[in-house]
């Protein structure tokens, strides 16, 4: 949001809308109202391409998203050997172990979805409403998609099977109060996870997490 001639100014559903606002009181007053259509933003960091000047002046990215990213395999010597899936706002890649297939997140306006890709197409393994996740991470014989998901406060960690069947069973839950989870490697024997968190104390730690144990998270750095 900017502040501009007695207005806020933000985002909403494709518009940039502006609506009256007080900044001695920090109150709303009146309807937000649409001043201009089809306003660019960028789902993959979330943001709005505008800025406003102290006397009222727009400055503003037209149009609707952009196309997206195309996940491309390239040889050790930078040969391109051909794409996968289709384009998106991919956030976090993660190869099997055998090579066959990748999983990853994407990330759109109002939802994210984990795909798994491989020679024969896409598949959407789950879609994550109202709210952020990802982070997909394999298990190391692959069976198996570790992931996070802020759907019920923070970046709690899931495992779901890769085949799509069952349900997401919750692997660590956060408290509120904290940012939660990033980042999420599997251990190759399996009985491990390691993962970010981002500390309000002390900046960005890493933690692992014995899978079958206690289920507290041990800090590692």
């Amino acid at each position: 949001a900017t502040f501009a001639n007695g207005n806020l100014l933000f985002w909403r559903d494709g518009n940039l809308v502006a609506q009256r606002f007080d900044p001695r009181t920090g109150v709303l007053s009146g309807a937000a109202e649409a001043i201009v259509e089809h306003a660019d933003f960028e789902p993959l960091f979330s943001l709005a391409e505008f800025s406003t000047s102290a006397e009222g002046k727009l400055v503003y990215m037209a149009g609707d998203a952009p196309n997206g990213t195309q996940l491309v395999w390239y040889d050790r010597n930078g040969k391109v050997l051909g794409t996968l899936g289709e384009n998106g706002h991919y956030k976090n890649v993660a190869i099997s172990r055998d090579g066959s297939r990748v999983v990853a997140d994407t990330t759109g306006m109002k939802e994210s979805d984990i795909r798994i890709l491989d020679s024969r197409g896409s598949r959407t393994l789950m879609t994550l409403g109202n709210g952020d996740g990802g982070s997909p991470a394999w298990s190391p014989d692959g069976r198996e998609i570790y992931f996070t998901s802020n759907a019920n406060g923070p970046k709690d960690i899931y495992v779901r099977a890769a085949d799509g069947s069952g349900e997401e069973k919750e692997v660590l839950k956060f408290d509120k109060k904290e940012y939660g989870a990033l980042f999420l490697a599997a251990s190759p024997d399996g009985k491990s996870i390691a993962f970010e968190i981002i500390d309000r104390a002390t900046g960005e730690d890493i933690y692992t997490l014995a899978l079958g144990g206690d289920g507290k998270p041990q800090p590692f750095v």
